[in-house]
């Protein structure tokens, strides 16, 4: 009895320490998660998990082939946050139907909102990915709702909040036409402002993480951080080539802006935890309200008129000829 007490004891501080505490740095060689076989004895060690990639390969070369690798606790975290936006996502179909923002996108198409919810699902989970949702320390830290540290009521509240506010912004005239894709003299101010706060951010995040981890845990999250941006940058390379700059269409949605900032909140720190809930709420409105539109498209739609057809044009362009003109729409396919 006394070698199982110690065993179990053993396993408790191993389970508290992959849980709750993950302040050592993660090429460490950190042992993680203990295996549980109901074969072994309470006299053989229990094979572990590890973080590092090289202590990694010593255990994977001595263990079970057939025992189920993610913890369990993975998969409630991820689900937990899959519910999340999925409830913001019906919180702003709900605001829609009020008429916020007033501009939004008609839901009667099964398949576009069918197409939505794919987008709105692998880009979620490579979100919870890139920010540590997945980590279970990293969950308890997000959702605390300790007197103290009210992180998850903080979080919960920015991330509701942002992804309602961000559709009364388009009941303000002066608001309603800002854009990204569009440079405007007349918003100079306001995209100034959005330019330094961005810069600002980033420039906080990449300090955090060169302050608080080694080199190689810095240029993890440096270099994933750069091939997303740069893969994002690829559209507006892509639209200022000639053979493509009067063929394409590019508007770069706000949902890609939220998801590319709230993509960078990877650390514990309040001012992380609220751009990682004000970026998300961003992310899942502009995907309720607007659809997941490509940021590059072609345009598809024209319409004929007395014989005349038009050039092709995009498809809320095609309606708006339409409800003032005796032209019918067509397709280009």
């Amino acid at each position: 009895m006394a070698s199982v007490s110690v065993e179990l004891n053993s396993n408790n501080s191993i389970l508290r320490g992959a849980l709750i505490d993950r302040t050592a740095p993660m090429e460490t060689g950190m042992d993680v998660v203990p295996e549980v076989s109901g074969t072994q004895s309470s006299t053989q060690p229990r094979r572990q998990r590890s973080t590092s990639l090289r202590h990694a390969r010593e255990v994977g070369e001595t263990s079970a082939s057939h025992t189920h690798r993610v913890p369990a606790s993975q998969y409630v975290t991820i689900g937990v946050w899959m519910v999340l936006l999925f409830i913001e996502y019906g919180l702003v179909r709900l605001m829609c139907d009020l008429g916020v923002p007033p501009d939004h996108t008609a839901d009667d198409d099964i398949i576009k909102v069918l197409s939505d919810f794919q987008f709105l699902l692998f880009a979620g989970f490579v979100l919870a990915i890139l920010t540590g949702i997945n980590w279970p320390d990293r969950f308890l830290y997000i959702f605390c709702f300790q007197t103290r540290q009210p992180r998850g009521y903080m979080f919960l509240a920015a991330f509701f909040l942002s992804g309602i506010g961000w559709g009364f912004l388009d009941l303000f005239p002066g608001l309603s036409e800002f854009s990204l894709t569009e440079i405007n003299l007349a918003y100079a101010i306001p995209l100034l402002a959005l330019l330094l706060g961005a810069i600002a951010l980033i420039v906080m995040h990449l300090w955090m993480a060169y302050r608080h981890n080694s080199w190689s845990g810095f240029f993890a999250y440096f270099l994933s951080r750069c091939a997303l941006f740069a893969f994002y940058s690829s559209y507006l390379v892509v639209k200022m080539q000639t053979q493509h700059k009067d063929s394409v269409v590019f508007h770069f949605h706000h949902y890609a802006v939220g998801f590319l900032a709230a993509s960078l909140a990877e650390f514990n720190h309040p001012l992380s935890v609220l751009l990682l809930a004000c970026g998300t709420g961003v992310f899942v409105q502009g995907i309720a309200a607007y659809d997941a539109d490509p940021i590059l498209a072609k345009p598809s739609y024209y319409v004929e008129c007395f014989g005349v057809r038009s050039p092709l044009m995009r498809d809320e362009v095609a309606q708006f000829v339409t409800s003032h003109m005796r032209c019918r729409p067509h397709t280009s396919g």
